[in-house]
């Protein structure tokens, strides 16, 4: 387990100023070399803590946040490039103990731990208060004034988004990701070059490979893709005030390519020049000027039409700055990726970067930014599906709930009440069984077959409803009847529900009951479906034993315990079974073996079988054997009939023994027990130890 580098404490929350105010403890120090976890002044520790609280919290509203996976906030680029997302700003608005006074060093310890949200010495520590703006008050829903936790989380440089500057162009999140070429680790799939149409009709594109490819803006779709031509090349531009793509020059290279170009409204190749790379518009300001000289580094940079804004990206970063003064308003960290040509459209609101993002230099795809924070998308309901799956019974209701509001389908619907029931029936059982009638109704010969055995089972299991479960199971069994036996899938349907319809019928101790019980068994094991046969084999043999007919019994429970394999429960109840039938013809040996088999094949057996046992070896005589196993029963078991033998017979043999205080604790339990039998032989036999 990790050491706690900070504590964060909740002082403040403000939903209606989209702000929460933290309280930051450091709490790890190397006290020996006078050095401490510094303080985390980026937003992305505070993202780290707002998804901390929003995990742990139950769902009242779908916030974002909550859509962010533990992988990706794990993920040092991932939070890098995604802080802007769910944190506008930082202040710190105070500080203290830091620098450390030279008079708190030895007092302080290296590790401080959290205790229920607090910690010691908070006097010394090195502290700060900030406040954090969010982009969204649903982040803070998990908040409250007074909560404290202890986190191993630390900042790392996130991308920097002045968001007085959104209406410019917003670099924090691409509006539209466009892949033309795949993205193959090849020239084939590696960007180039980028153009906007004067009119900002088109935008072009290129990759190594030279080939061409025009969307149209309006909606972004593909309009020409060319293989490579000499009429362009890697580099383009379009030729002023037309829809023609021509090449374009590269200063200090002499230019080869024909005076020739491609009309993208004709389709046709017409006259055309090569293009000169336009001239920037005029630096008006020293500040300006020191700002090119400042980026000559970079590989790419364009300004916004108009001049007053400058995009620039080096190995490092990429960057938004005002020309006039100088400023940067925004900051990126490319994290390996190359930006390689920049476009902006002609009215100066879309950005295009070419982005190269393979680690061999290959691959990529061209990035399209927009003005404004890019709204957060609403997750899909498949995405939503998939949420509802893992999350706990709460959080997946809550989900479902949503999906419920989209959805108008009636098999999906119905679909969605069945996700609903498994959601609510631990909290709510009459409520998941409305959901699975509510999901019946809405039809669906499938869903239907599964919402009636699900039904069937919760009225048995946990409404105490043996007749509305047993009229479910018969609903469940009709359906899938229906069915064609041809397909192997459909028979583990049919076998399945007769079974489970079965074991209802048979459970009512009914003469009529069991007989058509054991008929659906025969036909569930005709059906040779491998997850019903070892229980439908059992039934078979439960059936004729509670019929009398014990001698055709035996079979089938014996065949019952070689074709279970490794399932244990059949082979435990036909144990218990073959066990009776040993004992009542008197045969201890085999009814011992069967017992013993019982006891070691499932718990669900062990507290009768060892009552069993135990009787056993009291009949035989061998007291040690009997007393072993009633005492293993008593551990086992808190059936009052099954103590009261248990305690009786140990005290029994106390008292032969001439162990009278021992004799007199089990029988007294044995009387407490209330159980009428054994309570009654034990009082006698208390009564004539005396006092």
């Amino acid at each position: 387990m990790s050491t706690d580098l900070y504590g964060v404490h909740v002082l403040e929350v403000a939903p209606e100023e989209s702000r929460v105010r933290f309280r930051v403890y450091v709490v790890y120090y190397e006290t020996g070399r006078r050095t401490h976890a510094g303080l985390p002044d980026d937003a992305s520790f505070f993202v780290c803590e707002l998804w901390r609280a929003a995990e742990g919290a139950p769902l009242t509203w779908l916030d974002p946040l909550w859509m962010v996976t533990t992988e990706q906030i794990c993920d040092e680029g991932w939070l890098s490039a995604n802080t802007h997302r769910f944190v506008r700003r930082i202040e710190r608005i105070s500080t203290r103990n830091h620098p450390v006074p030279a008079g708190n060093w030895p007092l302080l310890k290296d590790f401080y731990y959290e205790r229920n949200g607090r910690w010691t010495d908070t006097h010394l520590l090195v502290q700060a208060d900030f406040d954090v703006h969010v982009t969204d008050p649903r982040h803070l829903s998990a908040l409250k004034p007074g909560q404290g936790w202890g986190t191993t989380s630390y900042a790392v440089p996130s991308d920097e988004v002045i968001e007085t500057e959104d209406a410019v162009v917003h670099l924090g999140s691409p509006a539209l990701v466009l892949d033309p070429f795949g993205g193959e680790q090849d020239d084939d799939g590696t960007p180039s070059d980028v153009a906007f149409s004067d009119d900002g009709v088109f935008l072009a594109v290129t990759n190594q490979a030279c080939e061409l490819v025009v969307f149209r803006t309006e909606d972004w779709s593909e309009q020409l893709r060319l293989r490579e031509s000499p009429l362009w090349g890697q580099d383009i531009r379009w030729i002023p005030g037309t829809h023609r793509i021509a090449g374009r020059t590269i200063e200090g290279v002499p230019d080869t390519a024909p005076g020739r170009a491609f009309d993208v409204d004709t389709g046709t190749e017409v006259d055309g020049a090569p293009q000169r790379p336009t001239t920037p518009p005029l630096l008006r300001t020293r500040e300006g000027r020191k700002l090119l000289d400042s980026l000559s580094g970079s590989h790419d940079h364009a300004f916004r039409p108009g001049g007053e804004y400058l995009v620039a990206a080096d190995d490092a970063e990429f960057s938004l700055w005002r020309v006039e003064d100088g400023e940067l308003l925004s900051r990126g960290h490319t994290e390996g990726e190359i930006f390689r040509a920049f476009a902006w459209s002609p009215d100066g609101e879309t950005l295009v970067a070419s982005v190269v993002t393979g680690s061999q230099g290959y691959g990529g795809h061209f990035r399209v930014y927009g003005p404004g924070r890019p709204e957060e998308p609403e997750p899909t309901t498949d995405e939503l599906r998939e949420l509802a799956a893992e999350a706990d019974p709460g959080d997946a209701l809550f989900l479902l709930d949503l999906i419920a509001e989209r959805e108008t389908e009636p098999a999906e619907l119905a679909r969605l009440h069945r996700d609903r029931a498994k959601a609510l029936v631990h909290t709510d059982p009459h409520a998941a069984a409305e959901a699975l009638r509510l999901s019946i109704r809405l039809g669906g010969a499938t869903n239907a077959l599964h919402a009636s055995f699900d039904l069937s089972i919760l009225l048995r299991d946990r409404l105490g409803d043996p007749d509305g479960a047993l009229e479910a199971a018969r609903t469940a069994h009709g359906i899938a009847s229906g069915r064609d036996l041809a397909n192997k899938k459909n028979r583990a349907q049919i076998a399945r529900t007769a079974v489970h319809l079965a074991d209802l019928l048979r459970n009512r101790h009914e003469r009529a009951g069991t007989e058509e019980a054991l008929e659906l068994y025969r036909r569930a094991v005709e059906l040779d479906a491998p997850k019903s046969v070892a229980w439908a084999t059992l039934g078979i043999g439960w059936c004729l034993h509670d019929l009398g007919d014990e001698e055709a019994a035996e079979p089938s429970l014996r065949a019952a315990v070689e074709v279970a394999g490794k399932d244990a429960h059949p082979i435990g109840y036909a144990a218990m079974l073959l066990g009776g039938l040993a004992k009542k013809r008197r045969n201890v040996p085999e009814a011992l073996t069967w017992y013993q088999r019982a006891f070691t094949t499932d718990d669900v057996h062990r507290p009768l079988a060892t009552g069993h046992l135990g009787e056993l070896y009291y009949l035989l005589g061998e007291r040690e054997s009997a007393v072993k196993w009633y005492q293993r029963m008593l551990k086992a078991t808190k059936d009052p009939e099954l103590v009261a033998e248990g305690c009786f017979r140990i005290g029994e043999f106390a008292a032969a023994d001439g162990e009278r205080a021992k004799a007199r604790t089990f029988l007294r339990r044995a009387i407490g027990t209330g159980d009428r039998k054994f309570g009654a032989q034990a009082r006698e036999l208390l009564a004539g130890l005396g006092s």
